[in-house]
């Protein structure tokens, strides 16, 4: 894929024109591919920059696969604070509910003493 060999990022050029430019001709590689048109001559074009840009292609690589590692990476760190999260929020939840069940429990007891007091009043 001509991505693989041409992988430059804006990072590798002096200026937003020179990247521009670049970009260019990638499209006008894939467009000529795609479409048959010179397509001898854009291979042998493709085969000299693999050939005279080798070390940047397989250092650009690389940055891309640490970059793809780090990202991963950070995906799954926000995954587990998110769980954390998550998980702070229903023992919260729960807590408020077992709270609140106290307060029922709680007032049903009064209500019980209360009647209880009432009837032996009543006798």
């Amino acid at each position: 894929a001509i991505s693989c060999s041409y992988n430059k990022s804006a990072d590798d050029f002096l200026s937003l024109r020179e990247y521009n430019d670049y970009l260019e001709e990638v499209e006008a590689i894939i467009y000529n591919l795609s479409n048959g048109y010179d397509v001898e001559e854009t291979r042998q074009r493709v085969e000299q920059y693999k050939r005279e840009n080798q070390a940047l292609i397989m250092r650009n690589r690389a940055r891309q696969l640490r970059y793809g590692q780090v990202l991963s990476t950070q995906l799954e760190v926000e995954r587990v604070e998110q769980e954390l999260r998550n998980k702070r929020a229903l023992e919260e939840e729960q807590e408020v509910a077992r709270s609140r069940q106290r307060q029922k429990d709680s007032i049903i007891d009064e209500l019980v003493k209360a009647i209880v007091s009432l009837k032996y009043r009543v006798e």
